[in-house]
C-alpha cells in the first residue's frame, strides 16, 4: 500500500494502427490501404468501430485529431489541416530518414560510428552509432559509454538530425524529407515544415497520420514498398535492454556545441529501458514496470512516438485503427499504472475497435529454462479493504504443461499490477509467476473461481467461474543460460534424497553459509507500511549505479547491503516474514498487524524485488514463517482459514525463487500434528517442492524432530545450539538418524548461543575462534549441509538491531574459507563421517574411505589416520586465512599413521586433505 506516485510527461498526441496480425507477421496482414490525395471517409458503423466511444475518446482528448480505421477516417475533430510543430514526436522521422539514408547506401548500417562523418568526438564517444542515437543510449554529453546507460537526451537527438541532415543527406531538411523516393511519396496535403536551429518537424494532423500510416504498413505506400519491411521488423522494437540503468547524476558536457533539440541531455522521463528503440516507445515491459505492460489496457503491439504539448503517434498492429491528436490531453505518463490517463485513452480507443484486455494473458519474464515467466491477467476490479475479500474469495490456479510434464501454480491478486512503484491498493490485475524446467512449448490455462473462501478450498471446483476463467495459450521456452547470474544459470535447489541440496540444472550440491540475524531483516524503512526498524545506511556505498530501486530511488541500502554479503561469498540470508506479538514486532504481510486475511500488496511486491536481486547474487531465501511467541497466532495454532492463506500467499508470490526454503518457524511449539499438517499443506500447494525444515529450542529436539524422521515432507532440522560445542555430536547424531530413517536430512546450524553472545563482532572476538571451530567446522565434518548467524543481543549489531554486516566481517572470511575448501578440494557428497578412522584429541573425520579423507584437527601434533595399504598424498589447509593447500609429506599405509606436523605449528586448528596418490 502506501500513497500513489505519478511521473509528469508532457501531454502528448497518440495514433494507433494496425493490421489483422502481429507487427512482424506479413503472412496474416490485409491488404494495405493508403489514402490517394485526401484521405476517404467512413461511418464508425461501416468500419466496425464504436461510434459513441470514439466520440467520448474526441471529447477526453480534446486538441485537434483524427481517428484511422482500415485505412479510411472514422472520426475527426479539430482543425485538420493547421500545421503544428510535433516536438519529440518528430524524433522517430528522424529514425525514418536514417532508413532511407541506409537504402540509399548513404549509411552502411544502423551500426556505423558517426565519427565516420567527420565530427570531432572525444574518447569514449568515438563509438556512438547511429543505433545508439536513436535508442537514447549514446552516453553524448552523459557520463556513460555508449550503450552503457539510458537517458532521454535532446543534446544526442541533436546529434543525431545534424549528423543526418548536414553530414548524411547533405540537403535541407525539407528537401530531404520531400524527396519523392522518401515522405514525398506520402502524397501529403498540407507538407512539412523543419524549424531552425533543432529542425523539429511541423505537419498537420491529417499528414502525419500518413506518416504513422507509413510506419503501420511497414514501408508501404499503396503498391509501392518505399523501404525493405525488414527494417520495420528488425528496428521496430525495443532496442533497450530492459535491466538498462538509468543514467547517473552530471551535468552535460556539450562539448561539440550543437546545442539542444529541445530539452535536457537527462529529462523528460526516467522510463525507456525495455520499451525504446529508434525513437518509438513500445507496449512492454521495464525495470519500472516489470510486468505491467505500458499501457496496460492497449494491445500488446501497441507503438507509439511521444511529443510534448499533447502530440503523438502510436500504432497497433492488431487493430487496424489509427489515432491523430495534436494539442490533446494525454495527461501523464506513468509506465504500467492502469489508471493513467494515456492508458485509458488508449484503451477506449482499443475497446472501440474490438479489442478485450480480459481476454488474454499479459507474459513478461525471459523466456529460458529455469526462468521466471509470469502470466498477468485483468480480472474483477476490486481493492485490499474491499467486499467480498479478493484474497479469501477468488482463487487463481494456472496450469502449466509441457509434455508428460504439469505444474499447477497458484496466482495472487497484485492490485495494479505495479504496486511496488505506485504504490496501489486497488486494481484489476491478477498474476501468476511460473519457473519451467525445460525448453520447448509450454501451454498454460487459467482456472479463475469465486466464493466464499475459495482461495483456500482444497477442492477443483468449489466456488464458481468468473472472468478470465479458461483463458489460455503457449510460449517457448529456449534452453538455459549458463552465463546467468546467481542461481539463475544452476536450477531449482532441489531435495534429491541425500543429505546435500542440489541444484537441478547443474547438478552443484549445495552448502550453506549467510546470516540469521538480523532476523526481522523486512523491517526496513524503505517498504510501504514497515516500521522503520532497519536502514541499512552503513551499506548505501555497497549499492551499484543500475541496481534495483523502487518509488523513485528507495531501497538502495538494503540491495547495498545483499551486495556486501555477496562480496563475501555469503549464499544465504534468514529472514522472518511474519513477527506479529514476538521478539521485533515489525514485520507483517497484511495491510496491518491486526489483520490476518488481507495483504499489502506494494509492500509484498517490493519483497519481491529484494529477493528477485538475492536470486542474481546467489543468496538463498530461507523463510521463516513464524516464530516462537506468534505460533498460536494463526487459527490458534491449527491449519485453519488463516494459515492456509497465509502461506498460499507466500507460496504464490515467492515460491519461484530457485534456492529457497520453507521454515515451519523459529523455536517451534506447534504440536507434531499441527507441523505435519503445515509442512503437507505448503507441499501441496508449492509446485516446486522447495525443501521443509523447522527449528526448535535445543533441549527439544528429540521431541520436534524423533517423530519427524522418515517422514516424507520434512527435509531438515533447523539447528539451535545453546552451547555451540556440541554442534559436531547434534549435527552428527541427525544426519546419523535420518540416514538410519531411510530419508537423509541436510542438517543445518541456525543459531548459536547463547542467545546474548551468538557470534560477537570482529571488535571483540577478532579471531571467532570458538565459533569457527565448533560451529562453523563442527558443522560441516559432521556431514552438515552449513551455516547461518545469530548476532547476540549484549553486542551492537544483534539480531534485531543490525544495521552493518561489516560488524563480523571477520567471520565471513572464516565462513568462506570453510566453504571454499569444501567445494573445491572435496567430493563431499560423497564422503561421510568418519571419526573412527581418527586418533587424537579435538580430531574430527570426513572420508571417502581408500580414496579421500578430510581431517580438521586442534592443537594436536600426535593426530594419526587409519589408511589402507598404498601410498597417500596429504595436503595442509589453513581455516584461518584460507589460500591454496601446502604440500606434506607422502604417507603410507596401511595402519595407523601420523598425518605429521602442520605448516604453522600445532597450536591452532588445521585441516589436512589426504588423498591417494
Amino acid at each position: 500500500m502506501g500513497s500513489s506516485r505519478s511521473f509528469e510527461l508532457p501531454v502528448l498526441a497518440i495514433l494507433i494502427a494496425s493490421c489483422q496480425g502481429s507487427l512482424a507477421d506479413e503472412a496474416v496482414c490485409r491488404s494495405a490501404v493508403s489514402p490517394g490525395s485526401s484521405w476517404e471517409h467512413k461511418t464508425p458503423a461501416n468500419l466496425g468501430v464504436d461510434g459513441d466511444a470514439l466520440d467520448e475518446l474526441s471529447r477526453s482528448l480534446g486538441g485537434r485529431g483524427c481517428v484511422i480505421k482500415d485505412g479510411y477516417v472514422a472520426k475527426t475533430w479539430g482543425d485538420q489541416a493547421k500545421r503544428g510543430d510535433w516536438l519529440s514526436s518528430a524524433k522517430p522521422v528522424l529514425s525514418t530518414l536514417l532508413l532511407f539514408a541506409i537504402e540509399e547506401g548513404l549509411v552502411r548500417s544502423v551500426h556505423q560510428r558517426i565519427a565516420d562523418f567527420d565530427w570531432p568526438l572525444r574518447g569514449k564517444d568515438q563509438a556512438i552509432t547511429f543505433r545508439h542515437l536513436g535508442s537514447m543510449t549514446s552516453g553524448y554529453a552523459r557520463p556513460e559509454a555508449p550503450g552503457a546507460g539510458w537517458a532521454y537526451n535532446d543534446f544526442a537527438i541533436q546529434l543525431y538530425q545534424k549528423t543526418l541532415f548536414d553530414k548524411v543527406f547533405r540537403g535541407d531538411p525539407k528537401a530531404v524529407a520531400d524527396h519523392p523516393r522518401r515522405l514525398g511519396a506520402l502524397g501529403l496535403q498540407d507538407g512539412l515544415e523543419f524549424r531552425e536551429p533543432s529542425r523539429r518537424l511541423s505537419a498537420s494532423v491529417r499528414d502525419f497520420a500518413r506518416i504513422a500510416w507509413f510506419w503501420l504498413n511497414r514501408g508501404r505506400w499503396g503498391d509501392r514498398q518505399l523501404l525493405p519491411r525488414r527494417y520495420f521488423d528488425e528496428y521496430m522494437r525495443p532496442q533497450t535492454p530492459k535491466d538498462l540503468p538509468h543514467t547517473q547524476p552530471a551535468k552535460t558536457n556539450d562539448y561539440l556545441e550543437i546545442g539542444s533539440y529541445g530539452g535536457g541531455s537527462d529529462h523528460f522521463t526516467n522510463y525507456g529501458a525495455g520499451i525504446y528503440g529508434f525513437n518509438w516507445w513500445f507496449n512492454g515491459t521495464s525495470r519500472m514496470h516489470r510486468h505491467n505492460r505500458t499501457w496496460p489496457d492497449a494491445p500488446p503491439d501497441t507503438v507509439m512516438s511521444i511529443g510534448a504539448g499533447g502530440n503523438c503517434s502510436a500504432i497497433m498492429p492488431s487493430l487496424n485503427l489509427a489515432i491523430v491528436c495534436a494539442k490533446g490531453d494525454w495527461g501523464k505518463l506513468k509506465g504500467g499504472d492502469p489508471t493513467a490517463k494515456m492508458n485509458k485513452a488508449l484503451g477506449l480507443a482499443a475497446r472501440a475497435a474490438g479489442y478485450r484486455v480480459e481476454a488474454s494473458a499479459a507474459l513478461s519474464g525471459d523466456l529460458r529454462k529455469w526462468h521466471t515467466v509470469t502470466l498477468s491477467f485483468v480480472g474483477p476490479a476490486t481493492r485490499e479493504d474491499a467486499k467480498p475479500n479478493p484474497f479469501t474469495e477468488h482463487r487463481l490456479d494456472v496450469t502449466f504443461a509441457c509434455g508428460d510434464q504439469r505444474y499447477v501454480v497458484p496466482g495472487y491478486y497484485a492490485a495494479d499490477g505495479n504496486a511496488a512503484e505506485t504504490g496501489a491498493d486497488a486494481g484489476r490485475v491478477w498474476r501468476v509467476h511460473f519457473v519451467p524446467d525445460r525448453e520447448g512449448r509450454w501451454t498454460y490455462h487459467a482456472s479463475f473461481r469465486t466464493g466464499p473462501r475459495v482461495a483456500t478450498s482444497a477442492e477443483p471446483t468449489a466456488g464458481k467461474v468468473t472472468d478470465f476463467d479458461g483463458v489460455s495459450g503457449s510460449f517457448r521456452v529456449g534452453a538455459a543460460d549458463k552465463t546467468a547470474p546467481g542461481f539463475l544459470s544452476k536450477g531449482m535447489l532441489r531435495y534429491v534424497g541425500q543429505r546435500y541440496l542440489r541444484f537441478a540444472e547443474t547438478g552443484e550440491y549445495f552448502l550453506k553459509g549467510g546470516a540469521d540475524s538480523p532476523e526481522n531483516f523486512l523491517a526496513f524503512a524503505d517498504f510501504d507500511q514497515t516500521p522503520p526498524s532497519h536502514r541499512f545506511e552503513p551499506h548505501a556505498r555497497d549499492w551499484r549505479w543500475g541496481e534495483p530501486t523502487w518509488r523513485d530511488g528507495k531501497g538502495k541500502n538494503i540491495i547495498g547491503a545483499l551486495n556486501y554479503l555477496a562480496s563475501k561469498g555469503m549464499n544465504s540470508v534468514y529472514f522472518l516474514t511474519m513477527n506479529v506479538k514476538g521478539d521485533g514486532k515489525d514485520v507483517w504481510p497484511w495491510t496491518s498487524p491486526n489483520d490476518r486475511l488481507r495483504f499489502d500488496c506494494s509492500k509484498l511486491e517490493q519483497w519481491e524485488i529484494v529477493f528477485s536481486h538475492m536470486d542474481r547474487l546467489g543468496l538463498m531465501l530461507h523463510v521463516v514463517t513464524q516464530e516462537q511467541e506468534n505460533d498460536q497466532l494463526l487459527d490458534e495454532g491449527d491449519l485453519g482459514p488463516q494459515r492456509k492463506l497465509y502461506y498460499r500467499e507466500l507460496i504464490a508470490r515467492f515460491g519461484h525463487h530457485p534456492a529457497l526454503v520453507w521454515n515451519l518457524g523459529e523455536e517451534n511449539t506447534n504440536t507434531d500434528a499441527q507441523r505435519k499438517a503445515f509442512a503437507e499443506y505448503i507441499r501441496r500447494i508449492d509446485p516446486y517442492d522447495h525443501p521443509i525444515v523447522v527449528h526448535t529450542f535445543p533441549k527439544q529436539y528429540d521431541k520436534v524432530y524423533k517423530p519427524l524422521l522418515g517422514y516424507a515432507r520434512l527435509e531438515g532440522p533447523s539447528l539451535q545450539m545453546g552451547n555451540m560445542k556440541g554442534t559436531h555430536a547434534e549435527t552428527l547424531k541427525w544426519v546419523e538418524r535420518s540416514a538410519q530413517a531411510g530419508r537423509p536430512w541436510f542438517v543445518c546450524l541456525d543459531e548459536i548461543g547463547p542467545a546474548k553472545v551468538g557470534v560477537k563482532p570482529d571488535a571483540d572476538d577478532p579471531e571467532h575462534d570458538d565459533v569457527r571451530r565448533y560451529a562453523l567446522w563442527g558443522n560441516l565434518m559432521a556431514g552438515g549441509a552449513g551455516c547461518e548467524w545469530l548476532f547476540g543481543y549484549s553486542y551492537p549489531h544483534h539480531d534485531l538491531s543490525c544495521e552493518d554486516w561489516r560488524s563480523r566481517d571477520h567471520m565471513w572470511d572464516l565462513t568462506r574459507y570453510a566453504l571454499d575448501f569444501f567445494q573445491q578440494h572435496l567430493p563431499f557428497p560423497e564422503m561421510h563421517p568418519a571419526n573412527g578412522l581418527v586418533a587424537g584429541e579435538g580430531v574430527w573425520c570426513l572420508a571417502k574411505p581408500g580414496e579421500v579423507y578430510a581431517v580438521y584437527l586442534w592443537g594436536t601434533a600426535n593426530a594419526r589416520l587409519c589408511l589402507p595399504k598404498g601410498k597417500f598424498i596429504p595436503d595442509w589447509y589453513n581455516p584461518r586465512k584460507g589460500g591454496p593447500l601446502v604440500a606434506g609429506k607422502t604417507l603410507t599405509g596401511p595402519g595407523k599413521v601420523r598425518l605429521g606436523k602442520p605448516p604453522g605449528g600445532p597450536n591452532r586448528d588445521w585441516v589436512v586433505l589426504v588423498r591417494r596418490r
